[in-house]
């Protein structure tokens, strides 16, 4: 069997575009079920994670803790937006 040119090129272009899929990040949740669903799969990944220690277990809990807290009482935008610019997290505004 013979392979075109075109056909080459056509099989080259859909394994790239299937590679960057693979790449891409997730996208973020945009629902209350979706972020539920991004907590019960950091619930499985956090066991994993090499050289967390008892202080940034207890910050990181500290974080997520204030957060809900800060949204559940009204619009925590601006203070999550400070935050994770202050970690250095890129934020689409």
């Amino acid at each position: 069997m013979k392979i075109t040119k075109q056909r080459l090129q056509i099989i080259i272009k859909e394994e790239l575009e299937k590679a960057q899929k693979e790449k891409a990040p997730p996208a973020d949740p945009e629902s209350k079920q979706q972020l539920a669903n991004k907590f019960k799969e950091l619930y499985t990944l956090v066991p994993k994670v090499k050289g967390l220690d008892k202080i940034e277990i207890i910050l990181l809990n500290k974080l997520i803790d204030a957060a809900i807290k800060l949204s559940s009482e009204g619009s925590a935008k601006t203070g999550l937006m400070k935050a994770l610019k202050m970690l250095g997290v890129k934020v689409n505004e």
